[in-house]
């Protein structure tokens, strides 16, 4: 029996964006209602942070676990191409709600140019946790998270 071929880091480096998407959501509804608009904004900064680090490492981690399956000749070849164009579909899809949203919205409110930016780039950070953890679940259930061929 062979080892794995991929590295345990890679598939450490996928739940990190799992996580961190379940924390932003955990601790944002959590002090939403509590915390004065200084603490919240700093809350949200410093969650942001922490979730640009995990996406990255979540796309690093899904990119270096498909290739070293593909490379090893694995019984699942993952298409890392099909989750991140996942990724980015519901990043395009938020950006443009953002834009032509579906309830009338203030004027004060629009977004210019830099904000669909933005909001595109936090939707595609945002997008890695639910990606990431359904490449997990399929490699769980094509071959295993400890594969032995």
């Amino acid at each position: 029996m062979a080892l794995d071929p991929a590295p345990l880091r890679y598939r450490t480096y996928l739940w990190f964006p799992v996580f961190t998407v379940g924390s932003i959501l955990l601790v944002s509804l959590a002090f939403a209602t509590e915390t004065g608009p200084k603490n919240l904004v700093l809350l949200h900064i410093l969650l942001l942070s922490g979730l640009y680090v995990s996406a990255f490492l979540g796309y690093n981690g899904l990119l270096g676990d498909a290739s070293s399956l593909v490379e090893a000749d694995a019984d699942w070849q993952p298409s890392w191409r099909r989750y991140v164009t996942a990724s980015v579909v519901v990043a395009s899809v938020v950006a443009v709600l953002a834009l032509f949203p579906p309830v009338p919205v203030s004027k004060t409110y629009a977004f210019g140019a830099v904000g669909i930016v933005g909001v595109g780039v936090v939707s595609l950070a945002l997008a890695s946790g639910p990606v990431c953890l359904a490449y997990l679940y399929n490699r769980r259930r094509r071959i295993g998270l400890n594969y032995l061929k």
